[in-house]
């Protein structure tokens, strides 16, 4: 179930529950175009959200849930996504240089023309079956748990290893 939601009333989420000390409830929100920049989203619950557009830049998403989320063009420069559940999620044309990515789950997320340049992404799990054009260039990386690939993955200038039989 999608519900369409003013940027007031996603505010009044956020501070409804940073007052009552639990993290903001925006599962299946839609949240397209949303101007959330510098938002302390720290655990929320956005499951299958709509953020295709949203300008996170900056933005507190540590620890928040973002399977199946739909990503899509989202400004996530520099945002603060260390150990965020991202698998399913739809991260075309995102840009999310500088962002830090430490320990985050990206299993079976979307990938295409994704910028990570800059990024932090040690200890990240980038179970990836669908990576396509993902400038990957100064991104600091280290301990990339698994990168399974059907298919050759350009990614250069990184110490990330592909995993998988190129088709």
């Amino acid at each position: 179930m999608t519900v369409t939601m003013t940027q007031e009333q996603v505010f009044d989420i956020i501070a409804d529950g940073r007052r009552n000390g639990r993290p903001a409830l925006l599962s299946g929100a839609n949240l397209t175009g949303a101007f959330l920049r510098s938002a302390n989203l720290r655990g929320a619950s956005m499951q299958g959200a709509n953020l295709a557009q949203a300008d996170l830049q900056n933005a507190s998403l540590s620890e928040a849930y973002l399977q199946s989320a739909i990503l899509r063009g989202a400004n996530l420069r520099d945002a603060d996504l260390r150990g965020a559940h991202l698998n399913r999620a739809d991260l075309t044309d995102a840009d999310l240089q500088g962002a830090n990515l430490q320990g985050a789950y990206l299993g079976d997320a979307i990938m295409t023309n994704t910028d990570l340049r800059g990024a932090d992404l040690k200890n990240t799990y980038l179970g990836l079956p669908s990576i396509d054009r993902v400038d990957l260039s100064r991104a600091r990386t280290g301990n990339q748990r698994t990168i399974p690939a059907t298919r050759p993955v350009p990614i250069e200038d990184t110490q990330l290893v592909v995993k998988g039989t190129p088709s």
